[in-house]
């Protein structure tokens, strides 16, 4: 079995934006907020939008999303939680369970039955580990799966519980807080070491701070917490992306920090592990979170990398 895929952090370089002004968007039941050019980075810095580039859709693109959708005929999106250059994330309601998801949407070239994610939860359940044992260590894995035949191709999304923000966006200066934390990120590397598992993309983005209770929200009460999603309507960047291959309007992802946030952590973004005794060659890593071996070709990534990654992350922190 082999736990690689592609690398899933950088993206193309966004178009330029233009000085055309939005108008306010309605959309069902969640009502929309239009971004104004005062919301972006200054035009010294507009290579960092704050959303995906429309450069990442058309066929085998990113599927095309918008608020108050329904997916999977389960899934009502109600706002976004990221993006990246191959995927987008999507906080939605699961309507016959009234639970809170987290619904990962990967771009069609990139979707494929044997995506690293779940085939490390197929992996773990054959050695009678299932998610209590994978929680229990701060571990997070798709919890669902399913598939969206869109205008830009096959594509799988992966559904996990929704979780809070990374924890170098949250975290306080309490020192018994910041021990904790990085206890529970070393159990967890540990965890996934004993198993024969390497992560090959730990950095404290892909470190999550768990949610308390969030399912007792309502549609309403959850709206008002992470505020009206804001959008940007996608006729600003050009007529060309115009068509059922565009969303008619970008999303700019909300704001968790006002949902009650525990200090626990889940370790997420599996879409790069791989079997220790199958070491890989690259990851994708950031530079500054990579061991001095991912600059070297002829030499094999491995558990040792992961632990330079937890380092780096502890001395952040």
């Amino acid at each position: 079995m082999t736990l690689s895929d592609p690398d899933e952090h950088e993206s193309e370089e966004p178009e330029d934006f233009t000085s055309r002004p939005s108008s306010p968007l309605q959309s069902g039941l969640v009502s929309l907020l239009p971004l104004t050019e005062s919301d972006y980075p200054s035009r010294l810095d507009r290579q960092e939008p704050p959303h995906e580039p429309l450069s990442d859709y058309g066929h085998g693109g990113l599927h095309p999303v918008h608020i108050n959708d329904i997916l999977d005929g389960r899934f009502e999106v109600i706002a976004k939680l990221g993006d990246g250059g191959f995927a987008t994330v999507w906080l939605c309601l699961e309507t016959n369970t009234h639970k809170w998801r987290a619904v990962k949407i990967i771009k069609a070239e990139h979707s494929k039955p044997e995506n690293p994610g779940l085939l490390l939860v197929e992996y773990l359940k054959n050695r009678n580990l299932g998610p209590a044992d994978w929680e229990a260590a701060h571990i997070q894995l798709p919890i669902d799966h399913f598939w969206i035949e869109g205008p830009n191709g096959r594509h799988l999304a992966l559904v996990l519980p929704l979780l809070g923000p990374a924890i170098d966006t949250q975290l306080d200066e309490d020192v018994g807080t910041i021990k904790h934390i990085c206890l529970q990120a070393a159990q967890g590397l540990a965890f996934l070491h004993q198993h024969g598992i390497c992560h090959g993309d730990f950095r404290p983005s892909n470190i999550l701070l768990r949610l308390d209770s969030i399912d007792r929200l309502g549609k309403k009460e959850m709206i008002t917490l992470v505020e009206r999603p804001w959008t940007v309507p996608s006729d600003w960047y050009g007529e060309e992306y115009h068509g059922p291959n565009y969303p008619q309007y970008l999303v700019k992802p909300v704001d968790l920090s006002a949902l009650p946030i525990q200090n626990n952590i889940a370790i997420v973004d599996f879409g790069v592990a791989f079997k220790a005794s199958n070491p890989a060659e690259f990851t994708g890593i950031p530079t500054r979170y990579g061991a001095p071996e991912h600059n070297f070709p002829d030499l094999l990534i491995g558990p040792a990398s992961d632990l330079w990654s937890l380092a780096v992350t502890i001395a952040e922190l």
